[in-house]
């Protein structure tokens, strides 16, 4: 008796059950969950980078007194894995991105102050820069600028007090990112129906900032003059992400998908501070120092020309 080809090929089919494909909503949903905790991690690591830097003595500038200077800084962010690993994905899965343990942030600052009145002085400083960071097989591209405006007043020193008590002084500062980071990566990753060999990318839009309140003290002695402080932020702003998802090596059904996801700045950040400064001239000032928060730290290096 003979069979019918064709019978025989769908009995096989129906013994076998349905074939399964993943389903690019599903991923595109996962990407949306991602974008979301990618900004939050942005968000915080700019605005924190905005406000970090740069730390340097107490003395306040006296009325029409100037000072000018240009500072490397650099701060880093621990990114939040825990949080990471624990996103809700369905498809996606964490093994297949590299993500790195902290954020690094350089930016060089050009700042400038003046002094005012009733022992207060104005500073403002400006940077920019834009830089490309390779990470295994993730690839970054970073453009970011800050901006900020600080009021110092001298709480103590100067004048026969100074002789032997520290200068100490009260800051209140206003700083602002703006920028963008676009991540690249390889992903390779189980879904339904197989594997998924892709290229992912993450793209970043960031206006971030912070308002943030320091003491310092610090001590000329001779040549040499360590300082101290602390200070507190209210980190503000918020980042948008992009997340494009593209099949390249695989035929799982996912194709091309694209989710946007955004999360604001929203946390406060206690922070102490340190460093020296060395005058070799009375104009010329070389400056190292130090910022260190619970899950942020930032350092600095620079100089200043410094008149009253």
């Amino acid at each position: 008796m003979k069979i019918n080809k064709t019978l025989l090929v769908s009995l096989m089919g129906f013994l076998a059950g349905p074939v399964w494909a993943a389903d690019p909503a599903v991923i595109q949903a996962d990407s949306e969950v991602l974008a979301k905790w990618f900004s939050g991690e942005v968000a915080h690591a700019t605005a924190f980078n905005a406000a970090a830097n740069p730390q340097i003595p107490a003395d306040v500038h006296n009325l029409l007194g100037v000072e000018v200077g240009l500072s490397a800084g650099m701060s880093s962010t621990n990114v939040d894995t825990d949080g990471f690993n624990n996103l809700p994905l369905t498809e996606l899965d964490q093994s297949g991105f590299d993500m790195p343990s902290d954020v690094v942030m350089a930016m060089p600052i050009v700042h400038a102050k003046v002094g005012l009145p009733f022992d207060l002085d104005l500073g403002v400083k400006y940077g920019h820069l834009k830089y490309d960071d390779t990470n295994k097989d993730a690839k970054s591209e970073v453009e970011n600028a800050v901006f900020g405006v600080e009021i110092r007043r001298r709480l103590m020193g100067e004048g026969a007090t100074g002789v032997v008590l520290p200068d100490v002084a009260l800051s209140l500062a206003y700083d602002q990112a703006n920028g963008d980071v676009k991540r690249t990566e390889h992903y390779v990753g189980p879904v339904t129906g197989g594997t998924l060999d892709a290229s992912t990318t993450m793209k970043s839009e960031w206006q971030t900032g912070a308002v943030t309140a320091r003491v310092v003290a610090s001590k000329q002695l001779l040549i040499f003059t360590p300082y101290i402080g602390a200070g507190y932020s209210r980190l503000m702003g918020d980042a948008e992400t992009t997340v494009d998802v593209v099949e390249t090596g695989s035929s799982v059904g996912v194709g091309s998908v694209s989710s946007k996801g955004s999360a604001k700045a929203d946390d406060d950040i206690l922070q102490f501070l340190g460093g020296c400064e060395f005058t070799f001239f009375p104009l010329f000032k070389i400056n190292v120092g130090g910022l260190y928060a619970d899950k942020d730290w930032a350092a600095t290096a620079g100089v200043r020309f410094s008149f009253r």
